[in-house]
């Protein structure tokens, strides 16, 4: 599988976007790349940390570009960590 970097379509060959024409980068390991969380698509890792990795979300339908923080499992299983 293949994502678009700038808004996060999934595509199964490599090439370029379908809506944007930027180039599609390869998956990998990163089962989130492409998916959708709440109404947003993940369309790239933008860093990764003691907590967790963060990545870029785009709203498909309006554009609108977020944050997504994903929590490590070992501090997702703390109660304290989730909470702050």
């Amino acid at each position: 599988m293949f994502v678009c970097p700038e808004c996060g379509l999934a595509q199964p060959a490599q090439g370029h976007c379908p809506a944007d024409g930027t180039a599609l980068a390869p998956i990998g390991e990163d089962v989130l790349l492409g998916t959708t969380i709440g109404a947003y698509r993940v369309a790239r890792l933008l860093g990764i940390g003691g907590m967790g990795r963060v990545y870029k979300g785009v709203h498909p339908a309006i554009g609108s570009r977020v944050a997504i923080k994903v929590l490590s499992r070992e501090c997702s299983d703390r109660r304290d960590l989730v909470d702050r």
